[in-house]
């Protein structure tokens, strides 16, 4: 892994993995498109995607396609409901 590849002087261990791990959950996130593990694990200490801001992912959907948008959405919405039904 590049952040662990050289040391850089003046962050503190850890700091640049932590960095990467944030970009590289979002840029996961987005090639697999696994919005409904995103949805059903949001705030759960044990996501997959905790480090992914939901500020951040919702601002890169608007820029998506608005086809696959209204599909994530109806996702969200098909797990909400049931969810609450249970």
């Amino acid at each position: 892994m590049f952040a662990n590849s050289e040391p850089v002087r003046g962050f503190e261990e850890g700091a640049l993995q932590m960095c990467f791990a944030d970009l590289r959950q979002l840029l996961d996130l987005f090639m697999t498109w696994d919005w409904s593990t995103y949805f059903h694990d949001y705030g759960q200490e044990n996501s997959k995607y905790l480090r992914v801001n939901p500020q951040v992912a919702v601002v890169l959907l608007k820029n998506y396609d608005v086809r696959k948008m209204d599909f994530v959405l109806s996702v969200h919405r098909a797990r909400q409901s049931n969810q609450l039904s249970e």
